[in-house]
């Protein structure tokens, strides 16, 4: 009993869970207690779907490991760490000779899928279908709904949000056509991502109501996984609709997860949120600036979304060659969907204004048009519709 409750705290301290959140609906915080000090024994029931929300499988837990379920677990580590390359270089060989047809093959083949992500985005889908084939061989069809998910990283970066959202639809009706109690954090996960990919479409209302349902069910089952990056994704929703009132109280709940979770991270994305509501909605230079003095010394070091927020209020305290400066980056890697596409090619508008300012009129113009060019690809929302505004005022004056 020692042994098996001392592996379900270590993975699940591995995977970041809190003990409510591993029990859900289906055992006592109390009795996971008792199981994690080797005070109780769990049922095979309590076995097979702890096993289940950690990833692993119940020999795993049973301590039966064998070399591919040791893999499996060194993986896992590698994953949490995002160490992708060396999950990458460590499973290639293995999946180039063939892994095993077993239920460790199957996670085996959703790790590379994983690491290919990261580092060889070509080989996701491939990967992604061996494991739920393995998966579904074996009758585990809850895994083989996860493994589906993780396709939906491959439509965030090609920026396809309507594939993203028929993704979503499709794993759905997979855990409902063969009966699968989907766990309360894939359930989440599930929401969140539609959410994301329906703001990429301009689908804001939808994206609300989404988001609205996840919290709802969120305080049903009381386990609050992924409610702060929720809230923050509800408060960006609101800026992209000017709606005060559910800015500040979806930034206000977002803060409050991220202080209760030591979230460094979600803190400060919580103070970009509020930089540019005060920049796009309120007009207020000075309160926009305490924030992003906030965002600085969380942030560290100087990066794309520092740099495009300082151009910006650069740009509007008329100091010109500053913001120029400020603003003239290159486009980084990781800026996929098309929300964040807008919002780093949107310094091109600002860049164009300062060549403006400057005196640069013919450089202005090849800004505004190039930045116009792109963007037009993209929803949307107040960032594209600003650019045009720029585009069409640049364009119309005369030299």
């Amino acid at each position: 009993m020692k042994g098996i409750g001392e592996r379900i705290r270590t993975l699940r301290k591995e995977k970041g869970l809190t003990q409510s959140q591993l029990v859900g609906t289906e055992l006592t915080k109390s009795m996971l207690s008792q199981i994690e000090n080797g005070k109780a024994m769990p049922s095979m029931k309590s076995l097979h779907y702890i096993a289940e929300q950690l990833g692993y499988d119940v020999d795993f837990l049973l301590g039966n490991q064998g070399h591919y379920a040791q893999l499996a677990h060194e993986m896992q580590k590698l994953l949490q760490q995002g160490k992708y390359k060396e999950m990458y270089e460590q499973l290639l060989e293995l999946m180039n000779e063939g892994f095993p047809q077993t239920v460790q093959g199957a996670k085996l083949a959703e790790q590379f899928a994983k690491a290919c992500v990261e580092v060889e985005i070509e080989k996701v889908e491939n990967m992604v279908e061996k494991a739920v084939a393995l998966y579904e061989q074996h009758h585990m069809y809850h895994e083989s709904a996860k493994a589906k998910f993780v396709l939906r990283h491959v439509h965030l970066r090609r920026g396809d949000c309507e594939a993203g959202i028929r993704l979503i639809s499709d794993v759905r009706t997979y855990c409902k056509s063969r009966e699968i109690e989907v766990d309360i954090m894939f359930k989440l996960d599930l929401y969140h991502m539609e959410a994301i990919f329906l703001l990429g479409i301009s689908e804001n209302k939808k994206a609300k109501e989404v988001l609205t349902a996840a919290i709802a069910y969120s305080k049903e089952k009381a386990v609050y996984y992924r409610a702060g990056e929720i809230y923050r994704t509800l408060a960006m929703s609101a800026i992209i609709s000017k709606d005060k009132e559910d800015f500040f109280y979806f930034s206000r709940k977002a803060y409050e997860y991220a202080v209760f979770t030591e979230s460094k991270v979600l803190e400060a994305y919580v103070e970009v949120g509020y930089i540019e509501y005060y920049i796009e909605v309120e007009n207020n230079d000075e309160l926009a600036r305490i924030h992003l003095d906030k965002y600085m010394k969380m942030a560290e070091k100087e990066e794309v979304i520092s740099r495009k927020l300082s151009g910006k209020l650069l740009y509007r305290e008329q100091k010109y060659e500053e913001a120029l400066d400020m603003l003239t980056f290159n486009l980084v890697q990781g800026m996929y969907h098309p929300l964040d596409k807008e919002f780093t090619l949107s310094a091109g508008a600002y860049r164009a204004l300062c060549y403006e300012q400057l005196g640069s009129i013919e450089k202005a113009r090849e800004e505004i048009i190039e930045t116009y060019t792109q963007i037009m690809e993209l929803p949307s929302n107040y960032t594209k519709k600003f650019v045009e505004e720029t585009y069409h005022a640049i364009l119309g004056r005369k030299n």
